[in-house]
Protein backbone atom coordinates (compact mmCIF):
# COMPACT_ATOMS: atom_id res chain seq x y z
CA UNK A 1 0.00 0.00 0.00
CA UNK A 2 1.46 3.07 -1.32
CA UNK A 3 1.13 5.41 1.75
CA UNK A 4 3.05 8.69 0.64
CA UNK A 5 1.37 12.09 0.11
CA UNK A 6 -2.05 10.59 1.51
CA UNK A 7 -4.19 12.25 4.67
CA UNK A 8 -3.71 10.45 7.56
CA UNK A 9 -8.05 10.56 7.26
CA UNK A 10 -7.49 8.68 4.09
CA UNK A 11 -5.14 6.36 5.39
CA UNK A 12 -7.61 5.35 8.37
CA UNK A 13 -10.65 5.63 6.69
CA UNK A 14 -11.76 8.49 8.76
CA UNK A 15 -14.57 10.95 7.42
CA UNK A 16 -12.27 14.18 6.70
CA UNK A 17 -14.86 16.38 8.03
CA UNK A 18 -14.86 14.46 11.37
CA UNK A 19 -10.27 14.60 11.23
CA UNK A 20 -10.62 18.20 10.17
CA UNK A 21 -12.96 18.87 13.46
CA UNK A 22 -10.30 16.98 15.83
CA UNK A 23 -7.91 18.68 14.47
CA UNK A 24 -9.55 21.81 14.69
CA UNK A 25 -10.25 21.78 18.16
CA UNK A 26 -6.38 20.51 18.80
CA UNK A 27 -5.30 23.81 17.59
CA UNK A 28 -7.68 25.90 19.40
CA UNK A 29 -7.14 24.10 22.77
CA UNK A 30 -3.93 23.38 22.78
CA UNK A 31 -4.23 20.37 25.33
CA UNK A 32 -2.23 17.12 24.43
CA UNK A 33 -3.59 15.51 27.40
CA UNK A 34 -6.78 15.50 25.61
CA UNK A 35 -8.33 12.28 24.17
CA UNK A 36 -10.43 12.22 21.06
CA UNK A 37 -12.79 9.05 20.32
CA UNK A 38 -12.25 7.78 16.55
CA UNK A 39 -13.45 4.91 14.67
CA UNK A 40 -11.12 3.42 12.18
CA UNK A 41 -10.53 0.95 9.75
CA UNK A 42 -7.44 -1.68 10.16
CA UNK A 43 -6.27 -3.43 7.45
CA UNK A 44 -9.09 -5.88 6.49
CA UNK A 45 -11.51 -3.45 6.34
CA UNK A 46 -12.71 -3.93 10.37
CA UNK A 47 -14.05 -0.96 11.76
CA UNK A 48 -12.00 -0.49 15.26
CA UNK A 49 -12.41 2.53 18.07
CA UNK A 50 -9.63 4.35 19.15
CA UNK A 51 -8.23 7.37 21.08
CA UNK A 52 -6.00 9.73 19.80
CA UNK A 53 -3.74 12.26 21.67
CA UNK A 54 -2.20 15.27 19.49
CA UNK A 55 -0.34 18.07 20.05
CA UNK A 56 -0.51 21.37 18.02
CA UNK A 57 3.26 22.72 16.96
CA UNK A 58 2.28 26.65 15.32
CA UNK A 59 5.51 26.94 14.57
CA UNK A 60 5.78 24.27 11.71
CA UNK A 61 1.52 24.21 11.87
CA UNK A 62 2.11 20.58 12.60
CA UNK A 63 -0.61 17.87 14.58
CA UNK A 64 1.60 15.10 16.15
CA UNK A 65 -1.19 12.51 17.02
CA UNK A 66 -0.53 9.20 18.89
CA UNK A 67 -3.11 6.39 18.33
CA UNK A 68 -4.44 4.26 20.62
CA UNK A 69 -6.51 0.99 20.95
CA UNK A 70 -9.48 2.64 23.11
CA UNK A 71 -9.24 0.12 26.94
CA UNK A 72 -13.12 -0.13 26.30
CA UNK A 73 -12.88 -2.24 22.82
CA UNK A 74 -10.65 -4.77 24.75
CA UNK A 75 -12.50 -4.67 28.01
CA UNK A 76 -15.25 -5.46 25.71
CA UNK A 77 -13.90 -8.11 24.01
CA UNK A 78 -12.35 -9.49 27.21
CA UNK A 79 -15.95 -9.91 28.21
CA UNK A 80 -16.99 -10.98 24.97
CA UNK A 81 -14.13 -13.99 25.26
CA UNK A 82 -14.80 -14.69 29.06
CA UNK A 83 -18.39 -15.73 28.09
CA UNK A 84 -18.01 -17.38 25.56
CA UNK A 85 -15.64 -19.24 27.78
CA UNK A 86 -18.31 -20.07 30.75
CA UNK A 87 -20.62 -20.92 27.62
CA UNK A 88 -18.22 -23.80 26.31
CA UNK A 89 -17.24 -24.86 30.22
CA UNK A 90 -21.46 -24.75 30.68
CA UNK A 91 -21.76 -27.34 27.64
CA UNK A 92 -18.75 -29.61 28.61
CA UNK A 93 -20.52 -29.96 31.79
CA UNK A 94 -23.76 -29.98 30.68
CA UNK A 95 -22.45 -33.16 28.09
CA UNK A 96 -20.52 -34.76 30.99
CA UNK A 97 -23.59 -34.76 32.75
CA UNK A 98 -25.40 -36.46 29.77
CA UNK A 99 -22.71 -39.23 29.24
CA UNK A 100 -22.88 -40.57 32.86
CA UNK A 101 -26.52 -40.72 32.58
CA UNK A 102 -26.61 -42.90 28.92
CA UNK A 103 -23.58 -44.94 30.78
CA UNK A 104 -25.97 -45.33 33.75
CA UNK A 105 -28.94 -46.36 31.69
CA UNK A 106 -27.16 -48.76 29.77
CA UNK A 107 -25.83 -50.49 32.68
CA UNK A 108 -29.71 -50.21 33.74
CA UNK A 109 -30.62 -52.13 30.37
CA UNK A 110 -27.81 -54.81 30.81
CA UNK A 111 -29.05 -55.40 34.19
CA UNK A 112 -32.81 -56.02 33.28
CA UNK A 113 -31.60 -58.01 30.88
CA UNK A 114 -29.81 -59.66 33.06
CA UNK A 115 -32.60 -60.63 35.67
CA UNK A 116 -34.36 -61.70 32.77
CA UNK A 117 -31.64 -64.27 31.52
CA UNK A 118 -30.67 -62.68 28.83
CA UNK A 119 -26.75 -61.31 28.15
CA UNK A 120 -25.92 -57.51 28.65
CA UNK A 121 -26.71 -55.84 25.54
CA UNK A 122 -24.27 -52.53 26.35
CA UNK A 123 -20.88 -52.39 27.21
CA UNK A 124 -20.88 -49.86 30.15
CA UNK A 125 -16.61 -48.92 30.16
CA UNK A 126 -15.93 -45.06 30.56
CA UNK A 127 -12.13 -45.45 29.75
CA UNK A 128 -13.44 -46.82 26.40
CA UNK A 129 -15.32 -44.56 23.77
CA UNK A 130 -17.34 -48.13 22.36
CA UNK A 131 -19.88 -48.32 24.45
CA UNK A 132 -22.17 -48.60 21.90
CA UNK A 133 -21.86 -52.40 20.73
CA UNK A 134 -23.65 -55.88 21.36
CA UNK A 135 -21.74 -57.67 24.48
CA UNK A 136 -21.17 -61.07 23.61
CA UNK A 137 -18.79 -62.11 26.75
CA UNK A 138 -20.32 -64.31 28.84
CA UNK A 139 -21.92 -62.92 32.64
CA UNK A 140 -20.12 -64.03 34.65
CA UNK A 141 -16.66 -62.39 33.19
CA UNK A 142 -18.14 -58.94 32.23
CA UNK A 143 -16.70 -56.25 34.53
CA UNK A 144 -18.67 -52.93 34.19
CA UNK A 145 -17.21 -50.15 36.00
CA UNK A 146 -19.56 -47.17 37.49
CA UNK A 147 -18.80 -43.86 36.19
CA UNK A 148 -16.95 -41.54 38.79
Amino acid sequence: MKTRGKSIAELLKIAPSKMEAIVSQIQRERNPSQQHSLVVEDAVGNQLSVLMTADYHPDVHMVEAAFFISPTQDRKEMERMENARKDLDRFRRGMYRRETRILELKEEVNEVLRENGKPGRYRTDIHTEDTNFSDTRDDSSKESEEPS
